[in-house]
């Protein structure tokens, strides 16, 4: 019945494209998954001009492991905004998980090196270098026998697995959102805390524009982890309708026997802070 009333319904949102991630949201809370990735489908096949809304379209069909159809997302972000390291990352991540190992590579690579922020003159993303970097270790250690890389690329990276990685994307600009992780003790690692005394590592607050935050732990005690973010929103409202965090959960981050959880949280006002969700190693 609820699909049916959707049918009635959505040509009288056609103007409003984040309406169709909502009924998605609406058919996966209730165990409907194929539902919702038809609906996500319909939104792929319009002509989509919002980056931001885009994006958000893109966590989702990550979130539900259709990388085929969120690459074809990415690309058009790419397309629509060359500008943003971001596009360039996230498209690359999103080429790994469908076996496009060099296009990752090559594109991470772009990061690392400094290519793509020389118009950054404000510094908006300092800091996304280190994390490109961080991801290029991984990929180098998982796939380098199929990856193409010249004699300097080959020593430029090493194995640098660690126990916990967490990292945060949000698909508005002009939006600052700080990720938080307490530990077993109670410590919380953050912008004014960036270094833990369980060796916890935050990476570079970045106060504007757009994602991503990561906490990093190379050796994690045992006990509950709590990922928190604390959002400040903008204040302008969006075409593309409340901003969309995807926070990615990797536990032996680099190894063979690393998971990953993606966890997808709607912030619909501005509040002290929002837990994403625990986890226990």
């Amino acid at each position: 019945m609820a699909y049916k009333k959707y049918l009635e319904i959505r040509n009288d949102y056609s103007n409003s494209p984040s309406f169709y991630l909502d009924v998605a949201d609406f058919f996966d809370k209730r165990k409907q998954k194929n539902t919702a990735i038809k609906i996500l489908t319909n939104l792929i096949e319009a002509e989509l001009s919002n980056h931001e809304l885009m994006k958000a379209l893109a966590y989702k069909l990550e979130y539900f492991e259709h990388y085929n159809l969120a690459v074809i997302v990415y690309e058009k972000i790419l397309k629509l905004r060359p500008e943003d390291p971001q596009s360039y990352r996230d498209l690359a991540l999103a080429y790994e998980y469908i076996g496009e190992y060099q296009k990752s590579f090559d594109l991470l690579y772009k990061i690392y090196i400094g290519d793509l922020l020389i118009k950054d003159e404000e510094e908006l993303y300092f800091g996304i270098e280190q994390i490109a970097y961080t991801e290029l270790n991984r990929l180098v250690y998982k796939y380098g026998k199929k990856l193409r890389l010249s004699k300097i690329q080959k020593t430029e990276f090493s194995e640098m697995p660690v126990d916990v990685r967490v990292v945060i994307d949000w698909n508005h600009n002009d939006t600052d959102i700080d990720l938080w992780v307490i530990d077993p003790k109670k410590e919380k690692g953050y912008y004014k805390n960036s270094e833990t005394k369980i060796g916890g590592r935050l990476s570079e607050d970045m106060v504007e524009g757009y994602e991503p935050e990561e906490f990093m732990l190379k050796k994690a005690i045992d006990g509950e982890y709590e990922i928190m973010v604390d959002y400040f929103s903008d204040d302008v409202q969006k075409i593309s309708g409340p901003t969309i965090l995807k926070a990615v959960l990797f536990t032996n981050y680099g190894r063979q026997n690393e998971s990953k959880k993606i966890i997808i949280v709607r912030l619909d006002k501005e509040e002290d802070k929002i837990e994403v969700g625990k986890f226990r190693f």
